[in-house]
């Protein structure tokens, strides 16, 4: 089948917004005198916000209620909002741009898949929020990577078969929930890191559509 439609999850792949992330939760976690690891910070990419706490509460061995998840969950989201609110397009990551205008110019659809609740948000910021013909996240789907549900609904939305999709992912969970859903895959990173995926990428710098498109004939 032909591509029609390239999807893009946001952090770390749009834009690297994995550091305010981290730098967040392991504001919550100092509270609870706990450093989070980079392993620990691994395991967090790519699942939604109350995932992430439950798995650092868990580290830090504190047991939370539901309405201290809610109060601890809203305190990193505020922490993290401070540091998106100064994001500009020179946040954006090398070749993104670049590779959008490609594909618009040769009619694929574009959309982002994302567990963040903040995706509107972050885009507007770094102004490509009008770029993209839809946005899936936190908010309109509930599901946390490794299900493929947020991948789905935007196949659904744009009336499109997932097998005719190329979903950029740099996260282990967001590449599974992408195979699970049946869409090709190219993961941003290594491939020591995302070993499943049809295809690695460093990054978008000096790559173009049509390597991409290649690849997948």
């Amino acid at each position: 089948m032909n591509i029609n439609t390239l999807i893009f999850d946001l952090d770390g792949v749009i834009v690297d917004t994995a550091r305010f992330h981290f730098l967040a939760w392991n504001k919550l976690a100092n509270t609870w005198n706990h450093t989070i690891t980079h392993e620990q910070n691994e395991e967090l990419k790519g699942i939604n916000r109350m995932r992430s706490l439950d798995l650092i509460a868990g580290w830090c061995n504190v047991k939370l209620n539901d309405d201290q998840k809610k109060e601890f969950a809203e305190l990193k989201n505020n922490w993290y909002l401070e540091q998106v609110k100064q994001m500009t397009e020179s946040d954006t990551l090398p070749g993104v741009k670049n590779l959008l205008t490609e594909a618009k110019n040769n009619n694929i659809k574009i959309a982002v898949a994302s567990a963040s609740k903040n995706a509107n948000e972050v885009l507007r910021n770094i102004n490509l929020i009008q770029e993209f013909d839809y946005i899936a996240d936190g908010n309109s789907v509930k599901e946390s990577k490794p299900n493929p549900a947020v991948f789905l609904n935007v196949a659904q939305h744009l009336k499109v078969n997932p097998a005719q999709c190329i979903v950029f992912e740099d996260a282990p969970a967001g590449v599974e929930a992408a195979l699970a859903g049946g869409f090709h895959v190219v993961g941003i990173g290594n491939q020591q890191s995302l070993p499943n995926a049809h295809f690695i990428l460093a990054g978008f710098e000096n790559i173009s559509l049509n390597d991409i498109l290649n690849f997948f004939k």
